[in-house]
């Protein structure tokens, strides 16, 4: 049995090694993973490397107290905006965005019984208590006659929770590793760290597949599209870049009842299909297999 390092350090890696993980076990691929928690932010706070992969017999976390042992392991990454003091001792990285590209997303709605459509915003900054100008952009979407749920960025404290005030009816759920069933769930999703304090954020490191499971979404300019989500801002008509929050409000009405939405979702699925056959292989000679 081969055995493979990796190196985690956020929870979108987590899902992406999931993803990885899957595919070979299906191959027929036997392997035997060992993980190393390099983390850079709160993620693993909320959502450990040992609770993500408990039912995982082939898996063990390794405890590395000594730097120097790193030198002599060949380890594997991924390549996202994120880094790590003890990078240097990845073996080779691998792009998170292309194994998102090729991973495939739960297509069926587990939809709760609502009679109202829903929008999602995920990946929201949201600071305790909430500041002055997002107040304002959260008051305007309590204004909407639809459900609105708001999943932060990452999960505050318990004390920090307190202190957030959610106008109207508008839902917030403090969790980590929810966001993308309840992306699966909505009408529309928005990629909601495009609400900052500073205004409409002209870019994001959201992952517009899970954002376009079953729906539209809403995002802002992005100015340097990662190579594997090319097609979908650019061709698949589910990615919707906007200059500002009067242009997202404007867009809202008109996604959430797009009558070409099975369409570009079948369009979308085959366009995942083709990466698995490119991608995957490539990744069997990065991992020597």
């Amino acid at each position: 049995m081969k055995e493979i390092t990796f190196s985690l350090r956020e929870f979108c890696e987590i899902k992406a090694l999931k993803t990885i993980m899957e595919y070979f076990s299906v191959t027929g691929h036997m392997i035997y993973w060992k993980l190393l928690n390099l983390s850079v932010n709160t993620d693993f706070n909320f959502c450990s490397i040992e609770q993500a992969f408990w039912n995982h017999g082939n898996v063990s976390i390794l405890q590395v107290d000594d730097p120097q042992e790193l030198s002599n392991m060949k380890i594997y990454g991924f390549k996202t905006d994120m880094t790590h003091q003890l990078d240097v001792h990845i073996h080779a990285f691998i792009s998170c965005a292309e194994i998102a590209a090729c991973r495939l997303y739960k297509r069926s709605k587990a939809k709760p019984c609502i009679e109202l459509p829903r929008i999602v915003l995920g990946n929201v900054k949201v600071k305790s208590p909430v500041e002055e100008s997002q107040t304002e952009i959260f008051e305007r979407l309590a204004q909407l006659p639809y459900q609105v749920i708001i999943v932060p960025r990452h999960p505050l404290t318990e004390e920090d929770e307190k202190l957030v005030k959610m106008p109207g009816d508008i839902q917030f759920r403090n969790t980590m590793g929810e966001l993308e069933y309840l992306q699966a769930s909505a009408n529309l999703t928005i990629m909601g760290r495009i609400f900052s304090a500073d205004g409409l954020k002209p870019d994001d490191d959201h992952n517009p597949l899970e954002a376009t499971i079953n729906s539209n979404t809403i995002c802002g300019i992005i100015k340097e599209i990662p190579d594997a989500y090319k097609w979908l801002y650019e061709e698949s008509e589910l990615v919707h870049q906007c200059r500002s929050y009067d242009e997202v409000f404007s867009k809202i009405d008109d996604l959430l009842f797009d009558s070409n939405l099975p369409r570009k979702l079948e369009a979308r699925d085959k366009w995942i299909l083709g990466n698995r056959q490119e991608y995957f292989k490539k990744l069997e000679r990065i991992l020597e297999l």
